[in-house]
């Protein structure tokens, strides 16, 4: 963890400090709680690849040798959040948990086992189950090629990116399975569409499994400007849906990439993983693209640094930094460490 301080444009290094990490599976990770005279406290994290998001999260005490001596399993099912800052460890090793629950909240008292009640085999399980019901339900062929040279796929990039539409009311919704992107909630929470005002927008907002551009859909309409003045709802960021939430309109990651390169199916992450070739980072062109399977799929345009550790990109992203919709932005070449790097041509 290093430490800096700002002052008058010049930022200087203050203090570097070392965490110590247990000897966990690769797929876990550990935030360190506390320590006492004897151990150390972790909340620990272990996740099972899969499509969807499964895992397992437990305290644990370790000792200076790294060791985990004892641990219990934080119990997910019983929650209505995610716990990360609700677990303190007082002086004499007491570890409290607070849990907000649907109705009231309680303080519960974590007592640590020489054996954990993992239920990391019964996690694993399941996401083998998910995985297979996702690609026996796929009815998608990685086999599929495309006919457009790389100019036509950037300047079919280009035009979601850029495509200028009109929001409605009509286009919002107050739906529990839908999260208005944020550029459409900041619209209706000032206002500007009450008595029938509307807003000029650039770029194909992002929608949880939507296909829907100039030259696709998967909303029941021909194309996207035909959904949104039929009333569709504009985008959806929420992912409580395995599928699209029907009446919703846009694109996400994958239906972005798919809908650029002229395929007649949306090919989601798991499929784009195996679609055309792999290749280097250091051979990638305009228009290549970078994927994580279950995660994210954007296109490569072209190099911002000469040492080639910034690269503008063209994606339809989901992220509280840019408005939620298909953009063109200057990324870090390290942020995509974990991606595969791909080429239909």
């Amino acid at each position: 963890i290093y430490e800096y301080h700002f002052s008058n444009g010049i930022l200087t290094p203050l203090a570097q400090t070392t965490l110590d990490v247990s000897k966990m599976p690769e797929n876990a990770y550990a935030r360190q709680l506390g320590k006492d005279e004897n151990f150390r406290y972790e909340l620990q994290t272990q996740l099972v690849n899969s499509y969807a998001i499964l895992g397992e999260i437990s305290v644990a005490a370790v000792n200076s040798e790294d060791d985990i001596l004892s641990s219990a399993r934080i119990p997910l099912e019983d929650f209505v959040y995610q716990p990360n800052q609700y677990i303190q460890i007082n002086g004499n090793g007491k570890i409290y948990m607070m849990v907000p629950t649907a109705n009231h909240l309680e303080i519960r008292k974590i007592t640590l086992g020489a054996t954990s009640d993992s239920k990391i085999d019964e996690v694993i399980a399941l996401a083998a189950e998910y995985e297979a019901e996702v690609q026996a339900a796929a009815s998608y062929s990685t086999n599929a090629s495309i006919s457009l040279t790389r100019q036509e796929v950037l300047n079919r990039a280009n035009l979601m990116a850029t495509y200028s539409w009109t929001l409605s009311a009509a286009n919002t919704s107050t739906k529990a399975d839908v999260k208005l992107p944020d550029f459409v909630q900041r619209a209706v929470n000032e206002g500007k569409l009450q008595n029938g005002g509307t807003l000029q927008i650039m770029g194909i907002p992002y929608c949880w499994g939507g296909f829907d551009s100039q030259y696709t859909s998967n909303s029941g309409y021909a194309t996207f400007d035909k959904a949104i003045a039929a009333g569709c709802i504009a985008g959806n960021v929420s992912s409580a849906s395995d599928e699209k939430v029907p009446g919703t309109a846009g694109l996400d990651c994958s239906g972005f990439v798919s809908a650029a390169y002229g395929l007649s199916s949306k090919l989601g992450t798991i499929h784009l993983i195996d679609f055309g070739t792999g290749i280097d980072i250091t051979e990638i062109d305009t228009m290549d693209f970078l994927v994580k399977k279950g995660d994210h799929a954007l296109l490569f345009y072209q190099w911002q640094s000469n040492d080639k550790s910034r690269m503008l990109v063209i994606e339809s992203i989901n992220t509280d930094d840019y408005d939620d919709k298909v953009i063109v932005r200057i990324v870090k070449t390290n942020e995509y460490l974990g991606y595969s790097i791909r080429t239909p041509w």
